[in-house]
């Protein structure tokens, strides 16, 4: 708590690398406090480790081994209502200051949150997977348990199992095993359908056909939504020849024998991708069981997906124009799950060569509400500067702190960093677009201030 009495909560803690006057100076176990004008370390864990503070009304001054080189001096007074606070001014070693730092220079600092919000962040993974990911991309978790959550409970709820006093049989599949990424791939389509009680005002999804392909050998999932069934075909030619040319190329492709699939295989075949040398292993009619880790992709995500749309409050007969928002980006944050691959542990996406996305450490819970700046240069004075939207998503080929917002008047998507949290869901707990609670609250603090 602050000296006004307002709660700010440390982002991230690390070691801040600058220049006090004119000697280089390194402090570790600094807070970083965003909403801060000032970040934090611990006096008394100076003290510990051999550090002598002294000082008088004007300065404090910390000291080291009595050698007057290894000083720090707090020799900014900041007068407060109760009294004054010592700081001292470090110019860190990059361009931006701490108080401002982006989230592409977090270096060296340890993003620090409870299990309750990663999950939330993470699009409602289980405790465990949470805790994982968190070790591996380097954040550190309070201690405690996490709470059971409502969303997963209402979006997740299944039976409950009974024993099986019957003898199980495991049956044993050789051909799914595998040793190299893409060595192996499942495809499986899912449609999103519209409900009979949707609002006459809401318009009809444009692209339904959810076609998921499943890598056998790290579990890694693609999501991609199409008009027809068909659209699919050369999309997924083009990423299978993508695959080819980064030295992951596909062997096998197992999928059912609906026509797109057929169509798909003859077109891999074709003179004009030249493909043909990948084998096609077609699933019998009725037996999603032997598609089992696609169909399962698709149950996963689906869960998940549904928990963002339920913990977001949005109403039933809305969810649709949300669910493809809601399930790429389950699907985009799936790809941080940490499994073991060549006995090595690491994200999905890591395991792919590639880098960990920029946004792991500007992770929003899916559905907040923000402020866009909306203003242009020739907006009237007395417009507004910006819109309340709903964050759907982290934008591809962006900055981590690039966000999908959707704005509701309009209907539309906006790619934005320009964002002023409201730290609460863009709809209601009764499931309105409702900014009566945001315009109370400034009629409110006006009429404090007046």
């Amino acid at each position: 708590m602050l000296g006004n009495g307002a709660n700010v909560q440390t982002a991230m803690v690390g070691d801040l690398v600058g220049t006090l006057g004119s000697r280089k100076i390194k402090i570790s176990d600094v807070s970083y406090c965003p909403t801060a004008k000032f970040n934090l370390f611990s006096l008394s864990l100076m003290l510990k480790k051999g550090w002598v503070m002294k000082g008088n009304e004007k300065e404090i001054i910390l000291i080291k081994d009595n050698n007057p080189k290894k000083n720090m001096k707090f020799d900014v007074v900041v007068k407060t209502a109760r009294g004054v606070l010592f700081c001292t001014r470090i110019v860190p070693n990059v361009i931006e200051e701490m108080s401002a730092v982006s989230s592409d220079v977090n270096e060296g600092w340890t993003k620090i949150m409870n299990v309750g919000t990663l999950h939330e962040q993470l699009g409602h993974m289980n405790e465990q997977t949470c805790r994982k990911i968190a070790k591996q991309v380097g954040i550190q978790l309070t201690k405690g348990s996490l709470k059971p959550c409502e969303a997963c409970a209402i979006a997740k709820s299944r039976q409950k199992n009974l024993p099986n006093k019957l003898k199980k049989v495991t049956i044993k599949d050789d051909t799914a095993k595998v040793d190299e990424i893409n060595e192996m791939i499942s495809i499986d389509l899912a449609k999103i359908g519209t409900p009979s009680n949707k609002n006459a005002s809401d318009p009809e999804i444009r692209n339904p056909n959810w076609t998921m392909i499943h890598d056998r050998a790290t579990g890694r999932k693609f999501s991609d939504f199409y008009q027809n069934k068909n659209m699919m075909i050369e999309p997924t030619c083009e990423k299978i020849q993508v695959w080819k040319d980064e030295g992951k190329p596909v062997k096998r492709i197992r999928c059912d024998n609906a026509g797109e699939n057929k169509k798909l295989e003859e077109r891999l075949k074709s003179v004009d991708w030249k493909l043909g040398d990948i084998k096609f292993e077609y699933t019998a009619s009725y037996t999603p069981q032997q598609n089992s880790r696609v169909e399962k992709g698709f149950e996963t995500i689906f869960n998940r997906g549904r928990a963002m749309l339920v913990a977001a409050n949005i109403p039933e007969n809305r969810r649709y124009l949300f669910a493809k928002e809601a399930f790429e980006t389950a699907t985009k944050l799936d790809d941080l799950t940490v499994v073991e691959f060549k006995g090595k542990e690491k994200c999905r996406i890591q395991h792919w060569g590639e880098e960990l996305p920029s946004y792991v450490h500007s992770m929003i819970p899916w559905g907040w509400a923000g402020v866009v700046k909306t203003k242009r240069s020739m907006s009237a004075k007395l417009n507004d500067r910006g819109t309340v939207m709903m964050m759907v998503g982290y934008a591809d080929n962006h900055t981590g702190d690039c966000y999908r917002m959707y704005n509701d008047a309009t209907r539309r998507v906006h790619i934005s960093r320009d964002i002023r949290w409201l730290d609460r869901m863009f709809f209601s707990k009764e499931g309105d677009v409702n900014l009566e609670s945001t315009r109370k609250s400034t009629a409110r603090q006006s009429k404090q201030m007046q």
